[in-house]
C-alpha cells in the first residue's frame, strides 16, 4: 500500500485511511467494484502479483471460492465450534457456509454486545442473526453475568439498551455485593 502510495504521490496523512479501504475492499471485491478505492485496490493486487505475495483478504477470498467451486475439499470434520462468533465477517461466515453438510454440526458463541470489531469488518448482530437463519441454528441465552456486580451491569445494561441492532436480553449478576458505579468529570 505504501509503494503504490508513493508512486501515486498520495500523502502520507492520507495513508492510515487508505489501508482501512485497502481492507474494506479486499475482503468482498466485487461489492466495491466501482468505488474509487477499488481501482487502488486493483493496482495492489497486480502489484502484489509482480512481488509474488498475496495479501490476507485476497488469500481468504481465493480459499473461499476454491472451496465453492470444489478445488478444495472442506476440512473433514464433524463439529465446529467459534467463540467469539460476534466478531466474525462475511469471509468467515462464507468459509462456515463452505464447510456446511447434513453431517456438521455448528456450534457458535457469542455476545451481541460485546462486537468491538466493526471497524473491520465485524457484523455482529447481523452475523448472528443470518446463521440462525441459514444454519437452523437455536439460540440460547445465557443471561447471568459472573464477572460484573449488580450496579455495574445495571449501568452497562442501560447504556447498552440504546443500540438498536441486538438481541433483547435480560441480563442478571451472580455476585452479592452491590458494587459500585463512579462517574467523573476529567478536565481536557
Amino acid at each position: 500500500v505504501h509503494r503504490l502510495a508513493r508512486k501515486k504521490r498520495i500523502s502520507p496523512f492520507k495513508l492510515p485511511q487508505l489501508e482501512m479501504d485497502m481492507d474494506i475492499v479486499g475482503r468482498n471485491p466485487l461489492e466495491h467494484c466501482g468505488h474509487e478505492s477499488y481501482d487502488f485496490w486493483e493496482e495492489l493486487q497486480s502489484l502484489l502479483k509482480q512481488y509474488n505475495r498475496i495479501d490476507l483478504s485476497a488469500a481468504a477470498h481465493h480459499v473461499i471460492e476454491s472451496l465453492r467451486t470444489g478445488k478444495l475439499t472442506p476440512l473433514p470434520y464433524t463439529h465446529f465450534i467459534v467463540d467469539e462468533y460476534q466478531d466474525t465477517d462475511t469471509q468467515q461466515f462464507e468459509w462456515l457456509q463452505a464447510h456446511k453438510s447434513s453431517d456438521t454440526w455448528f456450534t457458535v458463541v457469542g455476545d451481541d454486545d460485546q462486537s468491538i470489531y466493526g471497524w473491520r469488518g465485524a457484523e455482529g448482530y447481523a452475523n448472528m442473526q443470518r446463521f440462525q437463519s441459514e444454519f437452523q441454528g437455536e439460540a440460547y441465552m445465557l443471561s447471568t453475568c459472573f464477572r460484573c456486580s449488580p450496579m455495574i451491569l445495571g449501568a452497562a445494561q442501560k447504556l447498552i439498551e440504546h443500540n438498536t441492532f441486538r438481541i433483547s436480553k435480560d441480563m442478571k449478576s451472580s455476585k452479592q455485593e452491590l458494587g459500585k458505579v463512579e462517574i467523573r468529570a476529567m478536565p481536557n
